[in-house]
């Protein structure tokens, strides 16, 4: 771990040329996107409350709320932007070697977090919420740093309910390990946190919810071309409904929020229509993973040109090349116990949205910065990166603080 109490001399370069480069990539990236008209679009509203019946969860409302009225959408969308820099600078402080350096400059580089940050949604500020919990966790520096880590999941969770339930996975990941008491600690202080604001709204939901909706659009959903209107004018296929009395029993629980009238409709297809529910997960799932990221935001080009799609083609590219990148070192590493917890967001992510609507791939925007650790993982071929949790450099190695290849140590770049 570079000593970031005194910031060397070494370290300050390091930290520079990551946020040089986090700073390079933005000004690239938005030469080619065009972000202005779609910043107050999609759920942007809703968390607005201007719109729509308020089932969000009350964290990225409650930043929109202290930020949004001072600042306007361009400060919002800069501290989206410092947030996720934040996140690559704490990824070379704090993870020893090489694999920190590369890690940190392939989040700042990464031009996918761009597209996030530039809109007012909760993707931006919960990747770098949960990521930044993850690196104090496994590499702490003091003693009280998984209750911070806690906390900030616990943001990350008030941003995304989705997540509610991945702490659970740390001490799981973390058993026989050192860490396994952080990871419990962790996990404790996030339901904790978040524990208040289901008393008060007297409910274990963080929201009003579209679990119901999304689970029973996920029964027969297959791509998006039904909602490219949006939910108030939707071209429902044939297949939506099972009978015309259906039909209007979903249509009048959608006009009512009746959640649970529609998750028990999405329950029961999938109990008389196993074999084809599943058939349909099958069908949609390479859509939360594979695209170019950017559909989002519209490019600065005409999209009959050449130049639309030479850039289109090259994000569809590097989306490709961080999955299959971060896949390769996710399982070299399977065996390490670091890994296993690096993995829990690709894991959690990757499983829990399998029967809901996740035509999109910013859904599995969570999943990018441990897929892009991996990613460093690989690109070093695994011979000069070695994982650690104790506070120096020096400690002496545990099994929690092994080399992937069981190789020698390497000494911590300060590059």
């Amino acid at each position: 771990m570079r000593d970031s109490a005194r910031l060397t001399a070494p370290t300050l370069r390091g930290v520079l040329v990551v946020v040089a480069t986090a700073l390079a990539t933005r000004l690239v990236t938005l030469t080619i996107l065009d972000p202005v008209p779609g910043v107050f679009s999609g759920d942007t509203p809703i968390f607005m409350n201007q719109r729509g019946f308020g089932y969000e969860p009350p964290g990225y409302p409650f930043f929109l709320g202290l930020t949004y009225p001072w600042l306007g959408a361009v400060g919002v969308i800069l501290l989206q932007m410092i947030a996720t820099i934040g996140a690559a600078v704490t990824t070379y402080l704090r993870i020893p070697g090489k694999i920190g350096l590369w890690t940190a400059l392939l989040i700042a580089a990464c031009p996918f977090f761009v597209v996030y940050e530039v809109r007012l949604l909760t993707e931006a500020l919960v990747c770098a919420l949960l990521w930044i919990a993850l690196v104090i966790l496994i590499w702490p520096k003091h003693k009280w740093e998984p209750v911070l880590a806690g906390l900030l999941m616990a943001g990350a969770i008030l941003g995304r309910d989705t997540l509610y339930f991945m702490p659970l996975l740390l001490p799981l990941a973390a058993l026989r390990t050192a860490r396994l008491k952080a990871a419990c600690v962790a996990a404790a202080v996030a339901f904790l946190t978040v524990l208040p604001w289901q008393v008060a709204n007297r409910s274990f939901a963080l929201s009003q919810g579209r679990a119901g909706l999304t689970l029973w659009i996920g029964t027969w959903e297959t791509d998006s071309t039904w909602y490219r209107r949006g939910l108030d004018h939707p071209d429902w296929p044939a297949d939506a409904f099972q009978s015309p009395e259906q039909k209007g029993r979903i249509l009048q629980a959608i006009r009512s929020n009746d959640d649970r009238t529609l998750a028990a409709i999405a329950i029961d297809r999938m109990k008389s229509a196993p074999v084809d529910t599943a058939k349909t997960w099958a069908v949609r799932y390479p859509r939360l993973w594979l695209g170019t990221r950017t559909d989002a935001v519209p490019l600065r080009l005409d999209r009959q040109s050449l130049g639309w799609m030479v850039a289109k083609l090259g994000f569809l590219i590097l989306n490709l090349l961080i999955l299959t990148a971060g896949l390769v070192g996710l399982w070299r590493s399977r065996h390490n116990p670091v890994a296993r917890l690096i993995a829990v967001p690709i894991v959690y992510i990757g499983a829990i949205l399998i029967p809901f609507h996740n035509t999109e791939t910013r859904y599995s925007a969570l999943a990018l910065m441990p897929l892009l650790f991996f990613g460093a993982h690989a690109l070093t071929a695994f011979r000069t990166a070695k994982l650690k949790t104790s506070a120096s450099d020096s400690a002496p190695p545990d099994r929690f603080s092994t080399t992937i290849l069981n190789e020698p140590a390497a000494t911590p770049s300060t590059q």
